[in-house]
């Protein structure tokens, strides 16, 4: 800054003196202070100096002599000589204020800011008004960054002389511009008022228009940052951070096609800032112009081909337009700059999961979370990546995990839904395996994360029908799963197997009906219905559910042994055992179909039919020792007389009871009582029956004439359905 030269008083008294002697060669120290005054006046700098030191040579302690020999070493920029003639003078006049003052000025252009601001201090102890002093220090303090200091002093020295230089109003506009950049990281409204006062002083400071504009662009308040940044351009046209700045306030907007100008604008005032290809590639991505982005990525790679930015971003751009092998080739070559970025082992995953590479995305999802543990998101997309190879409990363990940390509302509904999800694919995996606890308590977790998934009753409801054999629960959750679903169709075929196997078999086809209302091709529908129907006798609608399944799904073989024993039902042995046979076309090893038509068999009496049969039950169940006494018994049928032995013949009745056995000729079963079938001899005397249409082991009669008597031994059964005791014959 500019400094005023002050001289004392009575040297300038004594520069008339001078002019009246200017012949005459100085003789006393007096007369060489008044001719170097006078040399100093009219710039002859070197030989005023000369005067003063002739001045000092006499009189070592003249202290005006050591201040304007200072002043025109200061004048020369001569400012150490200048210090210390000052100093020279303050040990002589300990209180002069005009050398510290003047002493302050040489360090102030020495940059020794410090001594400068001592010596004002000192100076203005003694005239604590002097405005251009004042805003001396106040300068000092400005470029030693006491910015209030700085202010302070400088809007002092104004007050006291508005008209002080324009340079000291600039330098007070910067030291308001330099102490709103201090605050700028802080205290964003003190920023803003102290740029508003650097622009009250200056109108025209583009910096301060641009970093007031910053504020206003982190306070996202970006329509005042880009009248800012806009009025900063206005001052200043190639203002490239302002061009760019406005660009990243547009893009905030979703105004991206100013945005794209703006960077524009920048490569024609600079076409060497090559960074403006990745922004602007940035902003076409953004507007989803794929091309337009890989484009302006490739410029960027071709200026450096290892720019992991530009790398990263086209992948983006390739995994947009889905090409997911670009993408991950891009991504890779990022990683080979960075491998332990973990957005771009998230990114990479990301494209092998669309890609189906589940356990490749699982790789660098499990990376990314070894560098970065609460990384939520990554454990977020391990949890449905995991789901999508079916290990159900490791997404689940994700996805709580995740829960635990500081996430957003937003992705805490995500997680849960998909949670909520991963439990019920737990609770059916454990349901399909037997172990019901377990799925029941998956489905409660499910239910206290969200108690209205239709899902969560109707697992529940299985676990409680087929493990835990509580059929009413069973039913309260199917009633909850529709209440919540009404066209739940499999919730409908759950209720009616409760309702089936409780004995309700209306109820249970009431459901099976509104299932296939829902889903007419529902062949599982069809089938439990025929179930009910048959248990009802109603044999022939039975069958025709059992067709119908068929329809739909013509190759399964226990639809076939379902209609088959339905023919048994109506005594149709012939389609019954066409059915069996079907069944044992596509299911060779079918150990029910095989029992099943040798029963068949055996009632048409096609006894070597009904043995090749059941041997090949006991093939298939070699330890069951039921078959092969059946078997066993089976095989000496064939020694039975085509004629019932003749003591048989007759009726016969118990002491007490009102039921009766008869025996007719040629008989080899009671004739009047149809769910009798004789098996075979035992002995000469002795021969085993079993009841209903189905051969049970467990439960044969054996009957035996003994002194003119039939005992029956072997029942199991209660009251008139016991028939064990002593028959006599009473015609």
């Amino acid at each position: 800054m500019k400094r005023n030269v002050l001289v004392f008083g009575v040297i300038l008294i004594l520069i008339t003196a001078v002019q009246a002697i200017a012949q005459t060669e100085p003789k006393t120290a007096e007369e060489y202070l008044k001719r170097g005054t006078s040399y100093a006046e009219k710039g002859e700098y070197d030989k005023a100096i000369a005067d003063f030191s002739a001045v000092l040579k006499i009189n070592p302690i003249d202290a005006n002599a050591f201040y304007n020999r200072g002043l025109v070493y200061s004048i020369k920029k001569e400012y150490d000589k200048a210090i210390a003639d000052f100093s020279a003078v303050l040990k002589i006049y300990p209180n002069s204020y005009e050398a510290f003052a003047n002493r302050g000025f040489a360090y102030f252009e020495k940059r020794d800011y410090v001594q400068a601001i001592s010596d004002f201090i000192a100076y203005l102890k003694i005239k604590p008004n002097d405005a251009v002093v004042l805003s001396g220090r106040g300068v000092a303090y400005f470029y030693q960054k006491e910015y209030d200091k700085a202010i302070a002093d400088l809007n002092a020295a104004f007050k006291i002389n508005p008209k002080l230089s324009d340079e000291l109003n600039s330098i007070l506009a910067n030291a308001y511009y330099e102490r709103g950049r201090s605050y700028y990281q802080k205290d964003f409204d003190k920023a803003i008022a102290d740029y508003n006062a650097a622009l009250k002083i200056n109108p025209n400071f583009a910096e301060a228009l641009y970093l007031r504009g910053e504020i206003y662009f982190y306070k996202e308040d970006y329509d005042k940052a880009i009248t800012d940044y806009s009025a900063a351009l206005k001052i200043n046209p190639n203002f490239v951070d302002a061009i760019s700045e406005r660009s990243r306030a547009y893009i905030e907007k979703k105004d991206y096609d100013k945005a794209i100008a703006d960077y524009n604008s920048i490569l024609k005032i600079s076409p060497i800032n090559l960074w403006v290809f990745g922004s602007r590639g940035q902003v076409y991505y953004a507007k989803k112009d794929y091309d337009k982005a890989i484009a302006d990525f490739n410029e960027a790679l071709k200026i450096n081909p290892t720019n992991e930015d530009a790398l990263f971003y086209r992948g983006q751009a390739y995994f947009a337009k889905k090409d997911y092998d670009k993408a991950i080739a891009d991504y890779s070559a990022a990683l080979k700059t960075r491998p332990s970025r973990v957005d771009y082992l998230f990114y990479r995953g990301q494209a092998y999961y669309a890609k189906k590479e589940y356990y490749k995305a699982l790789w660098d999802y499990d990376y990314a979370l070894e560098i970065k543990p609460d990384y939520a998101e990554a454990l977020y997309e391990s949890g449905k990546t995991y789901f999508e190879i079916e290990e159900y409990l490791a997404a689940v363990e994700n996805y709580y995990s995740a829960l635990k940390l500081k996430i957003s509302s937003s992705m805490v509904e995500m997680i849960n839904r998909d949670l909520v999800k991963s439990l019920i694919k737990c609770a059916e995996f454990r349901n399909n395996w037997f172990v019901y606890d377990d799925a029941i308590d998956y489905c409660n977790k499910a239910l206290k994360i969200n108690p209205n998934y239709a899902e969560a009753f109707y697992e529940r409801g299985r676990a409680y029908n087929d493990g835990n054999n509580d059929y009413d629960k069973a039913i309260a959750d199917f009633n909850a799963a529709l209440k919540i679903n009404p066209n739940y169709s499999e919730a409908y075929l759950n209720r009616g197997i409760a309702y089936s196997r409780k004995g309700e078999f209306d109820k249970a086809i009431s459901d099976y009906s509104s299932a296939l209302k829902i889903n007419p091709n529902y062949d599982e529908a069809y089938t439990n219905r025929g179930l009910s129907l048959y248990h009802k006798k109603d044999f022939d609608k039975a069958i025709a559910d059992f067709t119908a399944a068929l329809k739909i799904k013509p190759n399964n073989s226990y639809y076939f042994l379902f209609r088959g024993f339905t023919y048994n039902g109506k005594n149709d042995y012939d389609k019954a055992i066409a059915d069996f046979t079907q069944a044992i076309r596509l299911d060779s090893n079918f150990l029910d179909a095989y029992l099943y038509r040798g029963n068949a068999y055996f009632i048409k009496k096609d006894y070597d039919k009904a043995i090749a049969d059941y041997n090949q039950v006991i093939l298939l169940d070699p330890d069951n020792a039921n078959y092969k006494k059946g078997l066993e018994i089976i095989q000496r049928r064939g020694k039975l007389t085509a004629t019932f032995p003749t003591d048989f013949v007759g009726t016969w009745k118990r002491d007490n009871f009102n039921n009766t056995l008869k025996f007719d000729k040629n008989s080899f079963k009671p004739s009047n009582q149809t769910n009798f079938r004789i098996l075979s001899d035992l002995s000469g005397d002795s021969y085993t029956f079993y009841q209903d249409d189905t051969p049970s082991w467990n439960n044969t009669l054996i009957f035996k004439l003994e002194n003119g008597n039939l005992v029956i031994t072997g029942d199991s059964g209660d009251g008139e359905n016991n028939w064990n005791g002593t028959w006599k014959k009473i015609n």
